[in-house]
């Protein structure tokens, strides 16, 4: 069945052309990284992506910034846009929702051991990790646009403790490469 309607309330909002030194997180003064707008949110918050691209293959989204049970820190798409964010995104906090958004998880931070399977090529993606408790990834259209940089798509648990993890309305697709098996959630 399609996924029920979303109402967002934008808290806080990044994009592409705003700063993390001088933004204050409004829509006047955005913040620009998924990082920066990640660590602004407070418990119950929602921070918004504006439209457009942010990182790129060498970039790490490391989000830590913990809601609580009772108030989820939420990223999502601002409405009416679509952001891409690109790179690899771990997602090490709990209570964290992931929503809406638009992840070519194509990066170079997985070097590949020589006894592999399937050596070459020699760097693949390292997967989406989701690592913490009660963390929601939901609406997402989630790929690996390089092809020759295709692994694991999303990790659930790969180091931490991801207890309570929901993964639902996803579209996840041209990931893994090979027969290594690496094209899971």
């Amino acid at each position: 069945s399609p996924a029920p309607a979303l109402s967002v309330t934008c808290t806080l909002v990044a994009a592409p052309g705003g700063s993390d030194t001088t933004g204050d997180g409004s829509l006047a003064r955005p913040y620009q990284s998924v990082v920066k707008l990640d660590s602004a949110l407070a418990p119950g918050q929602t921070g918004c992506l504006r439209g457009g691209t942010y990182g790129s293959i060498s970039t790490l989204h490391r989000l830590t910034n913990s809601g609580t049970p009772s108030g989820q820190i939420t990223i999502t798409a601002y409405p009416g846009e679509a952001p891409t964010v690109v790179g690899w995104v771990d997602i090490e906090a709990s209570y964290t929702t992931i929503s809406s958004l638009q992840i070519d998880g194509s990066n170079n931070f997985f070097t590949k051991s020589a006894s592999s399977p399937c050596p070459s090529p020699h760097s693949t993606s390292q997967a989406l990790d989701i690592a913490g408790a009660g963390d929601v990834f939901e609406r997402n259209n989630f790929y690996q646009s390089v092809a020759s940089l295709r692994g694991n798509g999303v990790g659930v648990g790969f180091w931490g403790h991801a207890d309570n993890t929901t993964i639902r309305y996803n579209r996840i697709h041209d990931v893994g490469q090979c027969e290594q098996y690496d094209h899971l959630i």
